[in-house]
């Protein structure tokens, strides 16, 4: 017997090294690509949401006015004061501001990371070079209680349903969460102990590297990156960033491709 399964690509990526190492340094490096591609979005997107904006104030205020006059009304047709007041609040609450395009967050909270997968069409990387997202997923912002629902079905693409009090139902069919981080050896060291993570299996999630220290032999004249590598490098990530689909990218753009289907493996086997 045969069979086939689809897997997301996105991973949870560990990195530790002890201070000294310049994780920082080269976190920025590998980031800056996605910094720049995320700023070139929200310039693309920034006269729609501007547009949409005006629109959507506008037609609050014909409803506002349409369901003063409703109320106010003593002579004429009140039912159809009522009909043109609740039609001009529809119409109204029909209009969609974009939301400006995020590529990535750093230590958000799961609800915060929530509400931007929905409003980021489900995918967003967090990527830090320094490991607090692991201590605000043990409980540091919610009285001790971790909360890790939205990183492990963000891992695995199952569906997101939030739901909080005053606030519209949220919804997000395939997440996908990319998780990079550069820490220090001790983060790795203490997550086992953090309550959930090992028997929930936010810890089996992470892929982990622990390099070897170079500190007292580090080459003090290293070879640099060549600038054609790095061009390169940058120019693949802009251009996936590009053929993504990403709502930053709503109107036509010159670089742009169609696309935006979540990226899956697709995997074969037999019995």
């Amino acid at each position: 017997m045969s069979a086939s399964w689809m897997e997301p690509v996105n991973l949870y990526v560990v990195v530790a090294l002890p201070p000294g190492e310049r994780k920082s340094a080269v976190f920025q490096k590998i980031t800056a690509p996605l910094e720049r591609l995320e700023r070139e979005l929200v310039e693309h997107a920034l006269p729609d949401i501007e547009a949409a904006g005006v629109r959507k104030r506008i037609a609050e205020r014909q409803a506002a006015d349409a369901e003063k006059k409703a109320g106010d009304s003593t002579v004429g047709n009140p039912q159809q004061f009522l009909d043109d007041a609740i039609q001009a609040a529809r119409d109204a609450e029909a209009i969609e501001v974009p939301v400006a395009p995020r590529l990535i967050a750093d230590d958000t909270t799961p609800e915060a990371l929530a509400s931007l997968l929905a409003e980021q069409r489900g995918r967003i990387g967090v990527l830090s070079a320094e490991g607090g997202i692991f201590e605000i997923l043990a409980g540091r912002y919610n009285k001790g209680q971790a909360n890790l629902d939205v990183f492990l079905k963000g891992h695995s693409g199952d569906a997101v349903r939030v739901d909080r009090k005053g606030r519209a139902p949220e919804h997000i069919p395939e997440p996908a969460i990319t998780l990079g981080l550069t820490v220090q050896p001790d983060v790795i060291r203490a997550l086992a102990d953090k309550p959930g993570f090992r028997g929930r299996g936010l810890v089996a999630r992470c892929l982990y590297a622990l390099p070897t220290s170079t500190v007292g032999y580090r080459d003090a004249r290293p070879a640099t990156v060549s600038p054609s590598v790095a061009a390169e490098y940058e120019r693949r990530l802009m251009a996936i960033g590009r053929r993504s689909g990403h709502p930053g990218w709503h109107r036509p753009h010159p670089h742009a491709h169609a696309g935006g289907a979540r990226s899956r493996r697709v995997v074969h086997g037999s019995d």
